[in-house]
C-alpha cells in the first residue's frame, strides 16, 4: 500500500497544529514504509512563477520517506511517477487540487484531513480578498466531493462543514490529533502553592480564540494567579499576564511541567492540540463546548467543559480548584491518562486503518 502525503511541510521545530499533524503522521509512516511528502513553493516573494509551476527540490529525508517541494505542474508529474494507492491530503492547501486531477485518470484513493473549514474562517474571522475566498470555496467543495474519506477532528467541525457544503456523511470519520511523548513526563507542580499558574495558548489577535473574553472572565478573580499567554506574538508582562513567543515541543513541555490550569475559551476550535498536550502534562483543562477535543473530557473528573456563551463559569471553576487542592491534584492525575489514548502511535494506527 503506497501512500503519498500532500500539504504544507514545515521543517522547523516550531509548528502549527496542522503542520505538527503532518510531520508526525508522515514520520511514523516513513519508519515502516517508503513514502513521499509533496509540498509546494508557497512564498511568492521567494519563488518566481517558473518555480511555482515547474520547480522541484528535495527538502528533507525522514527514515524511508522523502519530502519534495514541487511547482504545481510538477506535483501532477510526481504523482504520475509515484503512482500511489492513497493520496493523503493531510492539511488544506489550494495546490491539493492537483491530486483531484490525478484521481480522474487513476485508481488512487484520496483521504482528506480537515483541520478547519476555510470558507467559514474566511467569512467570519479573516480579511481575505474576494478572489481567494472564491478559490477556497471551490477548492474545499471539490475536496469534500471527490475525497474517498474525509477526516474531521470533531463533530463540531463536521457540523460547520455541513452548514456550507453538501457532505456525504458515509465518507466521514472523526479522528483525533495526537500527543508528543515529551508532554507525558514527570510534572513539577506545586499543588500547595497559593498562586495558580494558568496557561492560554493561541494567537491573541484572532478573536475566535477568545483571549479578550478570557481576560474579562478572569478580571473578577480575587485569588493569586498568573496567566501565561503563549504564541502571543509578543514578550513581556502586563500585571498578572505574561506573554511569550511560540515554543518548540521540548520548550513547551518543559514550560507546562509546573503549571496548573489550561484554558481554551474559543468560539471556534476544531480540535485544540494544545489542550490535549496540556492535559498530558497534568494541567486541568477548562475548555469551551466549541473546543473539538472536549469529547475527551469527563466533566469534573479529568477536566471541565463550560458552555461557550457562559464565560463566568471559568472563574467559578478556578475558584473551586483554588479552594479544593485535593480536587486540583485528582483532576491533574486523571488528565495525564489521556496520553495512553492519544499518543501519536495510537493516532497513526487509526489512519493506517483508513489506508487499507
Amino acid at each position: 500500500m503506497k501512500v503519498v502525503y500532500l500539504g504544507r511541510y514545515n521543517p522547523s521545530d516550531i509548528l502549527s497544529g496542522p503542520e505538527k499533524v503532518a510531520r508526525r503522521i508522515f514520520s511514523i509512516h516513513a519508519q515502516e514504509n517508503e513514502t513521499e511528502f509533496i509540498t509546494y513553493f508557497f512564498d511568492g516573494n521567494q519563488h518566481g512563477l517558473w518555480k511555482k509551476l515547474f520547480g522541484h527540490e528535495t527538502l528533507a529525508m525522514e527514515n524511508n520517506g522523502k519530502v519534495v517541494r514541487c511547482g504545481i505542474v510538477r506535483v501532477l508529474f510526481r504523482l504520475m511517477t509515484q503512482r500511489p494507492d492513497v493520496i493523503h491530503i493531510i492539511n488544506y492547501e489550494r495546490f491539493a487540487k492537483a491530486a483531484l486531477l490525478y484521481k480522474r485518470f487513476s485508481k488512487t484513493r484520496i483521504i482528506y484531513t480537515v483541520h478547519g473549514i476555510a470558507a467559514y474562517e474566511n467569512s467570519n474571522f479573516k480579511s481575505v480578498p474576494a478572489k481567494y475566498m472564491e478559490n477556497d470555496l471551490k477548492t474545499e467543495a471539490s475536496l469534500f466531493k471527490y475525497a474517498d474519506k474525509i477526516v474531521f477532528l470533531s463533530e463540531q467541525s463536521l457540523r460547520i462543514a455541513e452548514s456550507i457544503y453538501e457532505i456525504d456523511k458515509a465518507k466521514c470519520v472523526i479522528l483525533p490529533n495526537g500527543i508528543d511523548e515529551e508532554f507525558h513526563s514527570e510534572s513539577t507542580k506545586n499543588f500547595d502553592s497559593t498562586e495558580l499558574e494558568i496557561v492560554f495558548i493561541g494567537n491573541i489577535e484572532r478573536r475566535e480564540k477568545g483571549f479578550e473574553i478570557l481576560k474579562d472572565a478572569l478580571s473578577s478573580l480575587e485569588i493569586d494567579f498568573k496567566l501565561h499567554v503563549i504564541n502571543s506574538g509578543r514578550k513581556g508582562s502586563d500585571g498578572k499576564i505574561f506573554y511569550y513567543e511560540s515554543m518548540d515541543t521540548k520548550e513547551l513541555a518543559a514550560f507546562l511541567a509546573n503549571k496548573h490550569i489550561f484554558i481554551s475559551s474559543g468560539s471556534y476550535e476544531p480540535f485544540s492540540l494544545s489542550a490535549v498536550e496540556a492535559m498530558a502534562s497534568g494541567l486541568v483543562a477548562i475548555v469551551s463546548g466549541d473546543t473539538g477535543m472536549s469529547r475527551y473530557i469527563d466533566n469534573g473528573i479529568n477536566g471541565f467543559v463550560y458552555e461557550t456563551i457562559d464565560t463566568q463559569q471559568i472563574p467559578r471553576i478556578i475558584n473551586q480548584l483554588q479552594s479544593n487542592r485535593t480536587l486540583l491534584r485528582s483532576i491533574s492525575n486523571e488528565a495525564k491518562k489521556i496520553y495512553s489514548t492519544l499518543s501519536w502511535r495510537k493516532v497513526y494506527e487509526l489512519y493506517k486503518e483508513l489506508y487499507k
